[in-house]
């Protein structure tokens, strides 16, 4: 398998992991089928530019994918350097709006994890020192959620080398 660029972050994902994701440094997304090594999948154009269009925010880089593997759904996770964080639906020839994360960081969001293969809580954190941890708000049905932090983000200090 060759991206043809350097690899941020990739993944597995599908029923038997049998799929993966990579994201690139130039902000493109890839899907690869591992048993056929075929690419599945690469938006055209400027995915960064689609992702702005759907989300009304501007879009400067993606951060990682996470795999909810009880409904078989691979998320794209993606920001600016405001600290806005939106999450995707990735289908194979559909990308859709998911959630936005309102007002948790201030800085580009540097790392992001879930607490549970189910997705009850996701945390991230970020170049503002600040650790968030975001639960579902409201009626889960609809199709775009609106996400909550469960509790005031915490502020890292910072030191300073010897």
């Amino acid at each position: 398998l060759n991206t043809e660029q350097s690899i941020s972050r990739l993944g597995f994902f599908g029923n038997n992991l049998e799929f993966l994701y990579c994201t690139t440094g130039t902000e493109e997304l890839s899907l690869w089928d591992l048993n056929n090594e075929a690419k599945l999948c690469q938006p055209p154009g400027n995915i960064r530019e689609d992702l702005s269009a759907l989300s009304t925010e501007s879009i400067t880089y993606l951060l990682d994918c996470l795999y909810y593997k009880p409904e078989n759904k691979l998320y794209l996770f993606a920001g600016n350097d405001d600290g806005m964080l939106t999450m995707y639906n990735i289908n194979m020839n559909l990308i859709s709006l998911y959630a936005i994360f309102p007002e948790g960081h201030i800085d580009v969001v540097r790392a992001i994890t879930t607490t549970s293969s189910h997705f009850d809580n996701i945390v991230t954190v970020g170049d503002d020192g600040v650790m968030c941890v975001w639960s579902k708000e409201g009626d889960t049905s609809t199709s775009q959620k609106q996400l909550k932090k469960q509790r005031e983000p915490t502020h890292m200090k910072s030191y300073t080398p010897y």
